[in-house]
């Protein structure tokens, strides 16, 4: 079953056509890899599936229904959440306080509820604290819960902003270039740690250059080039195809 469908997505900036009539399905407890030479058009792809980025035509459904042209919020309220290139945590709130901000969509709780700190206010707290220790744990930083996010060496600043987005329980889950600036080791725990969280029932589009890393836990892979779709199959099927190769390599698989 396809959770996300993108039929011909396109767009243009003025003369440029940065993607162009671009389709792919995204199944249930798929990892999808989305790769590409720099410039293909990826995260510009991702911006438009993500509402954070208008798109010159096509169409996005996801679970069936049309999200092309639905604000940011609105289709993180649905269940798609996202990571970005830079790192994006609030640098001034610790850990555990960067995760509870992210579940606002879950909470009922109002803003009478909040001044007079009711029942329901506070039994809610404590469901949300609870809940964000449980994800921090899940990630493997749990420890770190009242550190300043700003203090976090960068590979655990990475795992932090995976945290916010499993925080808002979310089906669909698009990583965009997520072990960029990681080490080995910590490239092979994030490897290990997209697995669990297709485990989770979580469907993945990740665009990630590290090729090792996004053949060997992808379920398929789709390649961009010029924004155009360039090929689409299992991880041997478009690492082997000659125009992914020259894609990468130039003509003759020459630099």
């Amino acid at each position: 079953m396809a959770i996300l469908e993108v039929r011909g997505l396109t767009k243009e900036f003025g003369g440029l056509t940065a993607v162009n009539n671009v389709s792919f399905d995204l199944h249930e407890n798929e990892i999808l890899g989305l790769i590409g030479p720099n410039g293909a058009g990826k995260t510009t792809t991702f911006n438009m599936i993500a509402g954070s980025l208008a798109a010159t035509r096509g169409s996005v459904k996801y679970n069936g229904v049309e999200i092309l042209g639905k604000k940011s919020t609105e289709i993180a309220n649905l269940g798609i959440a996202r990571t970005f290139q830079i790192t994006a945590i609030f640098h001034g709130l610790t850990v555990l306080q960067n995760v509870v901000v992210s579940t606002h969509r879950l909470q009922s709780a109002n803003i009478l509820d909040s001044l007079f700190y009711t029942k329901r206010y506070r039994e809610e707290e404590a469901a949300i604290r609870e809940k964000a220790m449980d994800v921090l744990e899940f990630v493997g930083i749990a420890h770190l819960a009242d550190v300043v996010a700003s203090n976090l060496p960068y590979g655990q600043q990475r795992l932090l902003e995976v945290a916010i987005a499993l925080a808002t329980e979310p089906q669909v889950v698009l990583f965009d270039e997520p072990a960029a600036g990681l080490n080995p080791e910590e490239t092979r725990m994030f490897d290990n740690l997209v697995c669990r969280i297709r485990d989770r029932d979580i469907s993945i589009l990740m665009i990630e250059h590290n090729m090792r890393l996004v053949m060997g836990i992808s379920d398929r892979i789709i390649c961009l080039n010029y924004g155009t779709l360039l090929a689409e199959g299992s991880p041997e099927e478009v690492s082997s195809n000659p125009l992914v190769i020259e894609a990468y390599l130039g003509k003759g698989g020459e630099e």
